[in-house]
């Protein structure tokens, strides 16, 4: 089996797996047989071929179609870097992302009962069906492809609107949803789970490590926020199973009082001591432990990592505030 990186970082850029063959195969060297079975050709024909070192301003180079019916890529500066190549109409028509031939195969592999899916203006969230789990419960299954950071979160506060339920959301990689996202996907009843993580590949075909549910249940974080309880003792939208966990976070940030957002390596410490859960983005940059965010924290250049981690907190903070208002630890602690 071989784990994928390129295929499903593609996923997560602009244009989506867009481009000639040599172009593409370029891109995703020894997985371009993996994704070739969701490429389609979209019935255009490209304007520029690739180069195999581009660096002038003529590049890459230019398609010139021929008499014959061929073309010629050609290079555009002046003196010429780059050779001219023969190529024939297949080589220079321009392959697309085929969605929903991609949404079937997740459907097949992944256990996921299909629904008559249909992507939105950009691809980027598609309804792949549902699941049902050891409850009895049928949870949504939400495929998100963002392509940065911002829209992803635009995208992810979406999904939320929409399935109030809470569900199972699936993303390409863990690179675009920090803590703040993550943290408010739990409060919401969302388990977020990655393709990277479930799926690898067997030659040229996409495999599956475990269904989608076995996934939920071992390695999932959250359940949906309404359970199957009256009306009358119905949990309020974002009152998270891991309510407990919230209040530790709180009881961290109480240890350290005001202020606590320039002693941000204090609050970790403390974190690790109450045994909070440690995000899942964190730990796929490399972080094991709240001790060892704590001394990243303090090293050199990180202002980025502590804007995250303080915006963590403030979203675990801020719904203790508006669901457990009789909590105290926190009610005079200020950033």
């Amino acid at each position: 089996m071989k784990r994928l990186r390129r295929l499903w970082d593609a996923l997560e850029d602009r244009p989506r797996l867009r481009g000639v063959r040599r172009e593409l195969q370029d891109s995703l060297r020894s997985e371009f047989e993996v994704a070739a079975g969701f490429l389609r050709p979209t019935g255009e024909e490209a304007k520029r071929y690739p180069c195999p070192t581009p660096s002038g301003i003529g590049c890459p180079r230019w398609v010139i179609p021929e008499v014959d019916g061929s073309f010629r890529a050609v290079c555009g500066s002046a003196p010429k870097e780059c050779e001219t190549v023969h190529l024939s109409r297949d080589a220079v028509q321009i392959l697309g992302f085929d969605g929903e031939r991609f949404v079937r195969c997740l459907q097949r592999l992944l256990g996921v009962s299909a629904v008559s899916s249909k992507l939105d203006a950009d691809g980027d969230i598609i309804r792949l069906g549902s699941i049902s789990v050891a409850s009895g419960r049928r949870l949504p299954v939400i495929l998100l492809m963002g392509h940065s950071s911002q829209a992803t979160e635009a995208l992810t506060a979406r999904i939320e609107r929409t399935y109030r339920q809470g569900g199972v959301l699936l993303t390409p990689t863990e690179r675009l949803i920090d803590p703040e996202t993550e943290g408010r996907l739990i409060g919401e009843g969302f388990t977020w789970l990655v393709l990277a993580d479930l799926l690898s590949a067997d030659s040229t075909k996409l495999i599956a490590t475990q269904k989608l549910a076995d996934a939920v249940l071992s390695g999932g974080k959250s359940r949906p926020a309404r359970a199957s309880h009256p009306a009358s003792q119905r949990r309020r939208r974002g009152f998270a199973p891991n309510a407990e966990d919230h209040q530790k976070v709180v009881e961290a940030v109480a240890q350290v009082g005001d202020g606590w957002s320039s002693h941000l390596d204090e609050v970790c410490r403390q974190l690790q001591i109450v045994a909070a859960a440690f995000p899942k983005s964190l730990r796929k940059e490399g972080f094991d432990s709240w001790d060892e965010l704590a001394e990243d924290i303090l090293g050199p250049g990180n202002s980025s990592g502590r804007e995250r981690v303080t915006k963590y907190i403030e979203y675990r903070m801020d719904w203790v505030r508006r669901n457990q208002p009789s909590r105290e630890s926190l009610a005079k602690v200020s950033r």
